[in-house]
């Protein structure tokens, strides 16, 4: 599994939180499992993370979930059928987190610079007054 960076580690221990305290007891379990098992990164540190790496990440998945379908009914499932589910479903999921989160653009935070285009940190830096 790929990390995440400390606030967003911060943010779902949060929501971790909100959840128990609601009795959503499955949500909270859900992210406490992925919180456990996910490595974090300073949120400064230099990551690099391309379109296409995220979308073979939904895939992997996805993937996952096809292999424990046919463990529990204990059959196969041919790939090119498991490749074409897998497929619809990874860019279903990405749609619809994109249209609940209000995302409406496909760029990642962290994917490479384009020929020409240079990324720029902009860091401010508050001092008071006495």
């Amino acid at each position: 599994m790929r990390t995440i960076t400390e606030n967003l580690k911060e943010r779902l221990v949060a929501q971790i939180n909100e959840a128990k305290l609601q009795g959503l007891t499955k949500t909270a379990s859900h992210l406490n499992n992925i919180t456990e098992k996910v490595s974090i990164r300073k949120n400064a540190d230099s990551y690099t993370y391309s379109n296409e790496d995220f979308e073979s990440d939904v895939e992997n998945a996805l993937w996952g979930a096809v292999v424990r379908f046919a463990d529990f009914h204990n059959i196969s499932v041919d790939g090119v059928i498991g490749q074409n589910i897998v497929e619809k479903f990874a860019k279903e999921l990405v749609s619809e987190l994109r249209a609940k989160t209000g995302t409406d653009h496909g760029i990642g935070a962290y994917e490479s610079n384009v020929p020409g285009e240079s990324k720029q940190t902009i860091i401010l830096s508050v001092e008071e007054n006495e």
